[in-house]
This record gives structure tokens, sequence and C-alpha cells, in this order.
């Protein structure tokens, strides 16, 4: 799947960046991305790595989140942890299904999150989906690189399936950069028209973020809600 990003968030160990590009190229797929790793790849990473080296020379590396989801249209959040405030969740055999019939239309971002602590909220609320993988419920924690086998594999084996597009789906999404720009005008509104008389709380944007994604917006769509809002921000200013 050429169009689908392995996206890695903070990695602390250089050998998990090795394992995962090895997963990655067992599965076919390529596009590895590293936001911030605590260490850059190295000798234990190509080691473990083993014949999937080109994956880690070819990986990109970035300092922000939305540097690395920036050209998706489609973003899913790779986490065992329940949340204070719930994303909307898929299941993983849902997710590959999902990816598979919409990844010939868009980029699609998978994020895992560091060793440690995984993704954090404000990571979750980047994402269309809260993806979770089936486990046991005593013991759900999985390590990064088989993390990642699991899911590519099960985009792998979902992607063998034929999908037939309706006429929605030929008509692209709006990218995340596309999004953020909307949803920072959004913002903008919200503090000039004084819905919320001091700074606007964090739980209400992070509700707010949840819905627009949750209608996985056309490029038109977007457009059309940008234009209002220049208009609607011109008057208020």
């Amino acid at each position: 799947m050429k169009s689908v990003k392995i996206i890695l968030i903070e990695t602390s160990h250089p050998g998990n960046i090795g394992s995962a590009a090895r997963a990655m190229k067992n599965m076919g797929f390529k596009k590895l991305v590293l936001v911030n790793p605590k260490t850059l790849p190295n000798e234990e990473s190509y080691a473990l790595a083993a014949g999937a080296t080109d994956i880690l020379d070819s990986a990109e590396i970035v300092d922000s989140l939305n540097k690395a989801i920036g050209d998706c249209a489609l973003v899913l959040g790779c986490s065992a942890r329940q949340r204070s405030l719930s994303w909307p969740m898929l299941a993983l055999p849902e997710a590959s299904k999902l990816i598979a019939k919409e990844v010939n239309q868009k980029q699609v971002g998978i994020l895992f999150g560091s060793e440690r602590s995984g993704l954090s909220n404000e990571d979750l609320q980047h994402c269309h989906y809260h993806l979770y993988i089936p486990s046991n419920a005593e013991y759900s924690s999985l390590n990064l690189a088989q993390a990642v086998q699991v899911v590519t594999y099960a985009l792998l084996t979902a992607s063998s399936e034929d999908y037939q597009l309706d006429e929605n789906t030929t008509e692209p999404l709006a990218t995340m950069d596309e999004f953020e720009h909307f949803f920072g005008n959004f913002k903008q509104l919200i503090e000039l028209s004084h819905f919320a008389e001091n700074e606007p709380n964090k739980k209400m944007l992070a509700r707010l973020r949840r819905l627009f994604q949750r209608a996985e917006m056309r490029k038109t769509e977007i457009d059309i809600l940008q234009g209002i809002l220049r208009k609607t921000l011109s008057k208020l200013k």
C-alpha cells in the first residue's frame, strides 16, 4: 500500500525503529515517518531491520506531528488506552477494511506512540479514528514492532478484497493541512464572537475537532466552509 504512512512518534529505542521497518517490509509497506525520535536510526536499528535497510534509508524524519500528517486525508491513531474524552473508535478488522476501501483515493497515516506512554491525548486529537487491536483485556499492551506487524498484516489481508467505490468516494477528502487551516479560522471565529468569554475551553475545542473529523469532509466542502469563515471573520474584524 503505497499511500499508507507508518508514523512513529518519539520512539525511544533505536532497535524498535529497525524492527518496525522489518515488520513493514514483510507486509509490503515502504513509507516510514519518524517524529522526534529520541535517537536517530543507528547500527542497532540497521541490524534489527535485517533486509529492510532501504526503508530506514528512505525514512522521513520530522520535528512535529503536523508535518508528518499534513498531506494525509485519513489519520488513525493506534492505542490500547481508553480516554476520558472518547474518540471515534475502530477495531483493527473494521479499520483495515476502511483503509483498504479508501487508500486508492487518499494518503493515510497510522500513528504509533512512544514505547513508554503511547499516544498522548493531543496526538489522538489529530486523528479521525482511535484504532485499537482486540486483545486480552488483562494484558492488552503490545510492543511497538509487534503492533506495527499486526496492523500491517491486517491491512495487507484486507487489501486483497475487492471494494466498489461509491460516487462519493471519487471526490478527494480534505488533507490535514487543509483541515488545520479551516479549524484555525473556526477557532478565531469562536474567540471573536465571544462565544467563550474567556479563553476557549480545551475540552470544547476537542469536541468540535472530533465532530468535524467524524464528518470526513471532502475538499470542496471544506473550501465552502472556509469561504464562509473568511467572510464572517472579515466582518467581525
